[in-house]
């Protein structure tokens, strides 16, 4: 390898180590392909007794999913959290059926 080379060798990596440090983490997290995070609820919330679905963008990509049943008794509620989805678990007294407490 002659001198040439190694010096153009060094400078591409001198171009890549001062891209990487001043690049900014996570900078296009949540914005891939142009779709900020976001989130909404049919039900506006924490509804048991209504069936609801929460719909949106999660980095980049579109979603949508539904309250269910998970036995006979638990339901899983989903809810937004700002921009994000989030659900948890919910024991229906009188029984769950088709994504609700009855």
């Amino acid at each position: 390898m002659n001198s040439r080379q190694k010096i153009l060798i060094a400078m591409v990596v001198v171009c890549l180590l001062t891209v990487f440090a001043f690049s900014k983490p996570g900078r296009i997290s949540g914005d891939a392909t142009g779709y900020p995070n976001s989130c909404a609820d049919s039900d506006n919330g924490i509804s048991l007794a209504m069936k609801g679905s929460v719909s949106g963008y999660f980095n980049g990509l579109e979603y949508f999913y539904e309250d269910y049943c998970m036995s006979n008794v638990r339901l899983w509620e989903y809810r937004c959290e700002g921009t994000v989805w989030n659900g948890d678990v919910y024991t229906c007294p009188t029984g769950c059926s088709d994504g609700s407490c009855i």
